[in-house]
């Protein structure tokens, strides 16, 4: 995950509700918060993996993620209702279609 929260708070939320992360990425440990460029650019270095090979999703479509991610390369993606994407078997599917290469 990329949030401003920190790590320890991220997990112990995620864990009350049935949530797994590969990793939490230390936003504090690099003094940057997001929207900032630099928090999107420090989930690069943290994850050691070329921008093009990262996706963020978020659910704020005005918190700046979108426009802060693909700054940077990362692609982006926006979940809520209306996106089509509202569930996490839903967001599931669309990250398999875009490791397959499809547009969800």
């Amino acid at each position: 995950t990329l949030s401003n929260a920190p790590s320890g708070l991220l997990r112990r939320i995620s864990e009350a509700n049935g949530l797994e992360w590969d990793d939490y990425v230390p936003l504090a440990q690099y003094r940057v918060y997001k929207p900032r460029l630099a928090a999107y650019r420090a989930a690069i270095d943290y994850l050691r993996r070329p921008a093009s090979d990262c996706t963020l999703i978020t659910a704020n479509r005005t918190f700046g993620d979108i426009e802060g991610a693909e700054a940077v390369g990362i692609r982006a993606m926006w979940i809520r209702h209306n996106s089509g994407i509202a569930t996490l078997q839903q967001l599931q599917q669309a990250l398999a279609s875009l490791e397959q290469g499809s547009t969800p």
